[in-house]
């Protein structure tokens, strides 16, 4: 295979990979695609240079999504979706959705086995998205059929759908 035929496959694969997993960031894309940080930017930024990729800054992460015109994502989708490609956060909203009731801070720590203080950090992260409401130092999903419906028709990648798998089957499956 030519090297011009090698990078035509590898941006036909980042176009596939992010049609099917919209608002995954950059690093992880490299890493499922086994590629280095730099060769994918180089083709990232040439598909978007093209239209054939959209792109989003959110925190410190390029989140990555198909054109409008393929995935007619609305702006509160795209951040919620993005967040949701996080591991702790895709782990606390799937906590939030099997309880369906406000939870306190300890009650989710306890749930997701993550510290207080990291735990404190994503919820603060998903409370200023938007992604989660608190009310008498309680937390809950702000809008949890959205979540619902982003998770069931976008779903995580193959990595967090198995790490999470008990949770996932118990609102899927």
């Amino acid at each position: 295979m030519s090297r011009q035929e090698a990078a035509l496959e590898l941006r036909r694969r980042i176009l596939q990979v992010v049609a099917q997993f919209p608002g995954i960031h950059v690093r992880l894309l490299a890493r499922m695609l086994d590629r280095s940080q730099a060769i994918t930017d180089y083709h990232v930024t040439s598909l978007l240079e093209a239209r054939l990729l959209r792109a989003e800054r959110m925190d410190a992460y390029l989140r990555l999504y198909p054109p409008a015109s393929q995935q007619p994502l609305d702006a509160t989708e795209r951040v919620t979706l993005g967040m949701l490609r996080e591991r702790q956060v895709l782990h606390i909203a799937l906590f939030l959705l099997l309880q369906a009731r406000r939870c306190r801070h300890a009650e989710i720590a306890r749930g997701t086995g993550l510290g207080k203080s990291l735990l404190s950090f994503h919820l603060d992260k998903m409370v200023a998205n938007g992604l989660v409401r608190s009310r008498d130092e309680q937390y809950f999903l702000a809008d949890p059929d959205l979540v619902r419906r982003l998770l069931a028709s976008h779903q995580p990648v193959p990595d967090l759908r198995e790490e999470f798998s008990d949770l996932w089957d118990a609102l899927y499956d």
